[in-house]
């Protein structure tokens, strides 16, 4: 008898669970919820996000360029999403396979590899990227062209190397540097994110005509941040 009812409680408790979630119906209801939550994602729609995420919707669900919901959201900077999705265990140093989806500015890396955070310092927003980091994001993690979030910070706007950074951007270069950001690594063209710093703090106003910017490798080693990255690469 103890036999049987044991047999039963492992049946409902084990074996049915993985049959119905094996099964085509199941399958076919996860993609459809997985889909809705990217599209909630991407449109910012927080209260459908929150509603899908109910309904047991997959945090971690991709779509066919290997984007998840919180690579939008990191991207667009949807707070209230982004922390939804964290909370749910989102994998936060997920991968995507392409980037179709975004504005890559001058960036090389067009292909795929990139991370949430990798977004975050692309779109330029300092929250977003703090929050991230404190929640796991690897400040070091390379895209398929070897290039990391420092990069993405760095060459985030198509006039690179021929305009100063933001203060923002700068903010959120600190920022990954004193969490631990390797301005040494290098990406598949040999060049790491102290040569990318560099080339934008050598700009100096041109003698001839001050509106324009010109390259002066002394004004580099004027500039704290500059100096701040080249003694982590040296140490």
């Amino acid at each position: 008898m103890n036999y049987r009812i044991n047999l039963y409680i492992l049946l409902f408790s084990v074996i049915l669970p993985c049959f119905l979630c094996a099964s085509p119906l199941y399958t076919k209801r996860q993609t459809s919820i997985g889909k809705a939550l990217i599209n909630a994602a991407k449109a910012g729609n927080h209260q459908l996000v929150k509603k899908l995420l109910a309904r047991k919707a997959i945090p971690n669900y991709s779509d066919e360029m290997g984007n998840t919901s919180l690579h939008f959201a990191s991207f667009y900077g949807f707070w209230e999403i982004m922390t939804m999705l964290v909370e749910a265990q989102v994998d936060i140093n997920s991968a995507n396979k392409s980037n179709q989806e975004y504005i890559f500015a001058i960036l090389s890396n067009k292909h795929g590899g990139t991370s949430p955070l990798m977004l975050a310092c692309l779109s330029g927003n300092t929250a977003t990227v703090e929050y991230l980091i404190k929640n796991g994001a690897n400040v070091n993690q390379q895209d398929d062209n070897g290039q990391v979030p420092l990069t993405y910070a760095i060459m985030s706007y198509p006039e690179w190397p021929n305009k100063h950074l933001t203060p923002q951007q700068k903010e959120i270069i600190k920022l990954l540097i004193d969490n631990g950001a390797n301005p040494s690594i290098q990406d598949i063209h040999d060049l790491n994110p102290l040569y990318y710093y560099r080339c934008v703090a050598e700009l100096v106003p041109s003698l001839n005509d001050s509106t324009k910017l010109v390259a002066n490798p002394e004004a580099a080693n004027k500039d704290p941040l500059y100096q701040k990255l080249k003694d982590i690469v040296h140490a």
